[in-house]
């Protein structure tokens, strides 16, 4: 991951109920910034759907990554 990457977004946009955890250990200081998803579903739905759009961006981004590294031979 770099500088401005996000890590939950699989938790946030999964339509299935219960928990789901992810462990990011980092090699220098960082600051990290935690929105709780409640917090996401009051927010109005322009503040919402820049999330959506960049967790869907990112998503795509890593689905396209995982493709690349499958299919090299």
């Amino acid at each position: 991951l770099a500088a401005g990457d996000c890590v939950g977004e699989m938790s946030y946009l999964a339509s299935r109920a219960g928990p789901r955890s992810a462990t990011v250990t980092t090699a220098s200081r960082c600051v990290l910034m935690k929105i709780p998803a409640a917090d996401l579903q009051v927010a109005s739905d322009s503040c919402r759907a820049l999330f959506d759009r960049m967790f869907l961006a990112t998503l795509v981004e890593r689905l396209q990554s995982a493709n690349q590294r499958l299919t090299v031979t």
